[in-house]
């Protein structure tokens, strides 16, 4: 019996008591977290690891393909330059071999004029005269056919044995459009310095027409213009014509 003023417990008011949970409930509830904590952290290592392994096969990707646009570029640059070093020495041995051509037929055409001076020697001379013009006319036309002229002309020049000691520094007049492109060949100048000269002055003159050249030095010129060696060409034709003749008369 309750005495007033008493505070009753509040199990004993409710008429009972409260449940008593054995410790293996509680141990329970702390696997499975411990469970869930070891799953969350295993499926974070795996994300982690695919996103890391996406990022590096496109880092690696985008690294091999810029790789291999550089590697292509420098073979494709490399293939260039090798062609045009060929088309180079190629269109240089062709302009050389003009050269000879042009050499073989001012010697041959005295030979074949003999042949024919007796019925036409004068239709023989036009004749011969326009063909010079019209292969003179076709060395105009090749640039780099200037630049073999040049060569040669040099070379005669320093032939003469008191030219190639004194041959250190020529001045060389070529035509005006002709100046720049001459004075930058590497190859001609190369070439140049093979004869012993140190230094070429370039001088864009008017006075020497398309091709051609006129050599200058302290002791002396070699006039190597076009329109030069055509009169040249021209007199020694209009020469050899009455000197056959008067051979065969003979």
């Amino acid at each position: 019996m309750q005495r007033r003023g008493e505070t009753t417990p509040a199990g004993e008011a409710a008429g009972c008591s409260l449940p008593v949970l054995p410790d293996s409930v509680g141990t329970s509830h702390g696997r499975e977290r411990e469970d869930e904590r070891a799953s969350g952290i295993a499926d974070g290592y795996r994300e982690g690891f695919r996103q890391g392994h996406d990022e590096g096969r496109t880092a690696g990707l985008l690294q091999g393909m810029e790789e291999g646009r550089a590697e292509a570029l420098t073979h494709a640059r490399r293939e260039a330059e090798a062609r045009e070093q060929v088309e180079r020495i190629a269109h240089a041995e062709q302009v050389d071999r003009f050269g000879m051509w042009l050499g073989e037929i001012a010697t041959g055409l005295a030979h074949r004029l003999s042949e024919y001076a007796r019925r036409s020697e004068e239709d023989m001379i036009a004749l011969c005269h326009r063909a010079l013009c019209r292969v003179f006319g076709e060395t105009v036309t090749h640039p780099d056919s200037t630049a073999s002229i040049v060569r040669q002309a040099v070379a005669e020049y320093c032939a003469v044995e008191v030219a190639s000691t004194l041959a250190t520094l020529l001045t060389v007049r070529v035509h005006p459009a002709d100046a720049e492109r001459l004075e930058a060949d590497v190859d001609l100048a190369s070439a140049i310095r093979r004869h012993g000269v140190q230094r070429v002055a370039w001088i864009g003159d008017e006075q020497v027409g398309p091709g051609g050249c006129m050599i200058d030095a302290d002791h002396g010129r070699l006039d190597a213009r076009l329109e030069t060696q055509l009169i040249a060409l021209t007199a020694l034709l209009s020469r050899s014509a009455p000197a056959a003749a008067a051979a065969e008369d003979a």
